[in-house]
């Protein structure tokens, strides 16, 4: 669907979800098939996170089209915003939640 998906831009953004899901749930399979479970319970977080970028992707466009409409000059701009918007933020705020945690309780 990245591949012929227009504009150009939106593919990207589609491809970089798509490949961050991959790469998440893959690198938890590995864990737990090492015993790694407190890694593993780490990697399935990011990756329910990542999954559900598309869940997000589709509130954002579909019931939020007054956010969308700032986001961009024209539909174009407002879909490959919300394309990394949906997972990249919601990842990121994970990340530094996550890593806070670590280093207040260290």
């Amino acid at each position: 669907m990245a591949v012929y998906s227009t504009p150009r831009s939106f593919g990207v953004s589609l491809m970089g979800l798509a490949t961050a899901w991959i790469l998440t749930t893959g690198i938890a399979w590995a864990a737990i098939l090492k015993g790694r479970v407190a890694m593993h319970k780490e990697w399935m977080m990011r990756s329910y996170i990542v999954a559900f970028g598309f869940v997000t992707f589709r509130i954002m466009t579909d019931l939020l089209p007054g956010v969308t409409a700032r986001l961009g000059s024209n539909a174009d701009d407002a879909s490959t915003s919300v394309g990394w918007i949906c997972w990249v933020v919601p990842l990121a705020l994970f990340e530094v939640i996550r890593q806070g945690r670590k280093l207040s309780a260290a």
